[in-house]
C-alpha cells in the first residue's frame, strides 16, 4: 500500500481531504500532519511513500518543507497545493522539486491521476536482506537511472546512478569517491530507490566495480588491525565461552573459554541476528532487536547488543544445566560493562 503524507495547517481541510482521497484511493494510506515540524519527524520515522503539502504554513512554510524533503529524504517525490497561485512560485517550486503545485480548492479527479502518474512512474521501493554491493551490480547490469538512499543505523547517504553509472554520491558533507567507497562498506544497511530525483552532479569517475572493491579492502582492514588486548573482562558464570562481534562482520574481535568452531558458530549467528533484525524493522521501524538465543542439543548460545551511540555485540555459549537465560543476560551485561570502561568505543579504535 502507498503512504501518502498530507500536510496542512488547517485542521478541518485536512480532515475533508485525507477522507476524501482515501475513499476514492482505497490502496493508499493517508498520514496526516498539521505544520511543517510533524512533516520531518514523520519523514524521519516513517516509511513515506508521497508527500502533498499546503504552501501557506505557520512556522515551517512548505517552500521551506520542500527544500528539506530534498535535502533529506529524496526518494520521496512532493506536490503543493496553495489557494493563491503565481507564476514566480511555481518556477520556485519546479526548481526546488516539487513535481506540481495544485490550485485550492482542489480538483480531486485531477489531484489522484497526477499522485497515480507518479505512483506508475516511480522506481520506488524499500530493499531488504541483500547487500548494498550487489544491489549496485544489479543496477549496473540492468543500466538504470535512479538514486538510492541508503540508511545504517543513524547514518544516511545517497547514491546517484545514470544508466547504470553510479556518478554522484553524498554522506554528510563528503561527497564523491570517499562518500561512496564509506557508503558501500556498510553491513546490512536499509536501501530506498527511487527514479524521481537522480543527480545530474558527476563527483564519481570511477568503476561500480572499483569502488566495491575499495570498500571491501578498506572495511577488512579496519576490523583486521589489531587492537590493544590490555585489558581483563569478566568470565561469565556458567558460560562456556564468550565473545565479542564485529556489529559490522560478526567477526570476533576477542574471546575466551573455550568452545570449538566458535569463530563459524559466531558468523552463524550474526547472519541470523541482521535478518531478524531487518525483518523486525520491516514490521515496525521504531523497535530494534536486542538478543537472539539459538538452542542447540548440547548448549545454547545467546547474542545480546548493548549501547545505542557506540553499540557492542557480545555473545556467551553455555550448557543449560549449568545456567540459564537470565543468568548469561546479566553475565553479559557485565562483560560489556567492562569493556566500554576498559577500551575505547569500537568506533574510535582498531579493531580486529
Amino acid at each position: 500500500m502507498t503512504r501518502l503524507l498530507l500536510i496542512d495547517d488547517d485542521p478541518a481541510q485536512l480532515r475533508a481531504l485525507a477522507r476524501t482521497l482515501s475513499v476514492r484511493r482505497s490502496d493508499l494510506a493517508v498520514v496526516t500532519a498539521n505544520d511543517g515540524a510533524e512533516a520531518m519527524e514523520l519523514l524521519s520515522s516513517t516509511p513515506i511513500d508521497l508527500v502533498l503539502t499546503d504552501l501557506q504554513m505557520p512556522g515551517m512554510n512548505g517552500f521551506e518543507l520542500l527544500a528539506w524533503i530534498v535535502s533529506n529524504a529524496p526518494h520521496v517525490p512532493v506536490f503543493t497545493m496553495t489557494g493563491f497561485p503565481d507564476s514566480a512560485s511555481v518556477e520556485r517550486l519546479a526548481r526546488l522539486g516539487s513535481l506540481d503545485c495544485f490550485t485550492k480548492p482542489l480538483d480531486i479527479p485531477t489531484v489522484l491521476d497526477r499522485l497515480s502518474d507518479a505512483i506508475a512512474r516511480g522506481v520506488r521501493g524499500h530493499v531488504r536482506n541483500i547487500s548494498l554491493a550487489s544491489f549496485l551490480q544489479i543496477i549496473e547490469m540492468e543500466r538504470k537511472t535512479c538514486t538510492l538512499t541508503v540508511q545504517s543505523g543513524d547514518r544516511r547517504g545517497r547514491l546517484h546512478i545514470r544508466d547504470g553509472a553510479l556518478i554522484h554520491a553524498k554522506l554528510g558533507e563528503k561527497v564523491g569517491e570517499d562518500a561512496a567507497i564509506e557508503i558501500i562498506g556498510w553491513t546490512s544497511p536499509a536501501i530506498t530507490i527511487s527514479s524521481l530525483f537522480a543527480s545530474n552532479d558527476v563527483t564519481v569517475d570511477a568503476s561500480t566495480s572499483y569502488l566495491i572493491m575499495e570498500a571491501m579492502r578498506v572495511r577488512d582492514e579496519a576490523e583486521a588491525s589489531p587492537f590493544d588486548r590490555d585489558f581483563a573482562a569478566p568470565f561469565p558464570l556458567g558460560a562456556e565461552a564468550v565473545a565479542e562481534l564485529s556489529v559490522s562482520s560478526g567477526q570476533v574481535l576477542w574471546a575466551d573459554g573455550e568452545f570449538d568452531g566458535l569463530d563459524d558458530v559466531a558468523q552463524l549467528l550474526f547472519e541470523l541476528y541482521c535478518e531478524e533484525r531487518a525483518l523486525l524493522e520491516t514490521l515496525d521501524p521504531n523497535e530494534d532487536l536486542e538478543e537472539l538465543v539459538v538452542t542447540r542439543p548440547a548448549h545454547t548460545i545467546l547474542l545480546r547488543r548493548f549501547g545505542v551511540d557506540e553499540p557492542r555485540l557480545v555473545m556467551s555459549v553455555f550448557v543449560p544445566a549449568r545456567s540459564t537465560l537470565g543468568m548469561q543476560r546479566f553475565e553479559l551485561g557485565r562483560v560489556a560493562a567492562a569493556l566500554d570502561a576498559q577500551r575505547p568505543p569500537i568506533s574510535e579504535s582498531r579493531t580486529g
